[in-house]
């Protein structure tokens, strides 16, 4: 179904992207009076089509692969005394346009789209998302970093004065370092043996004439999203078999786990089996014994099931913000 669902998709955010566009246009043409003759999203036959009015045809036509706003003159020769005895309300045509007209009719198009893009934006603030929390390892070629930290899974909560509660969040409070020297403070928490840390890192200059400098890459700092339980579901496998939240999976089925793909994959293929797996709490190695179980896909496939979710956290931003 998904041969589908994309293609579908895709025409649909087209659709949307195109019509917003060419009304920026169509807008400032009728602001400035200048009559429209047509409307259309998509090139080609019109499967649907209304006049208003003032005269303007507007259609849906059969190739959705962008669309066009037609202003009376723009084509040379073109007869445009009718159209003005109809349309009294928007009589300019094109050659009547001052060079400051059609340069707002022009932009407003990518105006419109410019526009559109910060408000849905805006809505994705608004409603909330969840985003993965700052988890990292240390980069084994930074040797102070994996000096200090070793191979282990961390989680920042502090740079400097900043709570970080996502990966945005540290690096808006990385940014505001750029060209200092002296220190970035850390507060991070090992996650295997749930202890804190208090980190400083020494910098000279930080990037000071870098253009797109990799901030976290920089400090010896390697993101992911590792096999740390964020959510049990109740009733789940998992909650049946003793997981709990902050449990750290280190080997499934006696494989070794990394990142949270793997511990998936391995749960998604092994429907109905009675597994091993080995994880740290508190600083803690335990053994659970778990029956996985099983769930259908949207394609119809059966796949294993464990009933547990990343560690995220919901982000959510007033209308001011």
């Amino acid at each position: 179904m998904d041969f589908f669902y994309y293609p579908l998709g895709f025409a649909l955010l087209l659709g949307i992207v195109v019509t917003i566009h060419e009304f920026g246009h169509f807008a400032a043409a009728r602001s400035v009076g200048v009559h429209v003759v047509r409307f259309s999203v998509g090139f080609g036959k019109p499967l649907l089509g209304f006049k208003d009015r003032y005269g303007t045809y507007f259609a849906l036509a059969i190739i959705p692969l962008g669309g066009y706003v037609k202003l009376l003159g723009e084509e040379t020769g073109e007869s445009e005394t009718h159209t003005r005895r109809l349309c009294e309300k928007y009589p300019k045509s094109f050659s009547d346009l001052t060079n400051w007209e059609r340069i707002l009719i022009a932009v407003s198009g990518p105006g419109a789209n410019f526009i559109l893009s910060i408000l849905i934006f805006a809505c994705i603030s608004f409603i909330g998302a969840y985003e993965p929390v700052p988890l990292f390892k240390a980069n084994s070629q930074s040797a102070f970093l994996s000096g200090k930290l070793g191979d282990r899974i961390h989680q920042v909560n502090r740079v400097d004065e900043t709570e970080t509660k996502t990966w945005s969040d540290v690096q808006i409070s990385l940014a505001d370092r750029l060209g200092d020297t002296g220190v970035i403070r850390f507060a991070i928490q090992d996650l295997e043996s749930n202890s804190p840390i208090d980190l400083e890192l020494p910098i000279v200059d930080w990037h000071e004439d870098a253009t797109d400098p990799d901030l976290l890459k920089s400090l010896g700092v390697d993101p992911g999203i590792f096999p740390v339980i964020g959510e049990i579901s109740e009733g789940s496998p998992a909650f049946g078999g003793g997981l709990r939240e902050g449990d750290v999976i280190v080997s499934f089925s006696e494989e070794p786990v990394d990142y949270w793909a793997d511990l998936v994959e391995r749960i998604e293929g092994a429907p109905n089996s009675t597994v091993d797996i080995e994880l740290l709490r508190d600083g803690r190695e335990l053994d659970y014994r778990v029956k996985i179980g099983v769930r259908e896909t949207t394609s119809g496939t059966t796949v294993g099931f464990l009933g547990i979710g990343p560690r995220v956290e919901f982000i959510k931003s007033s209308l001011l913000e």
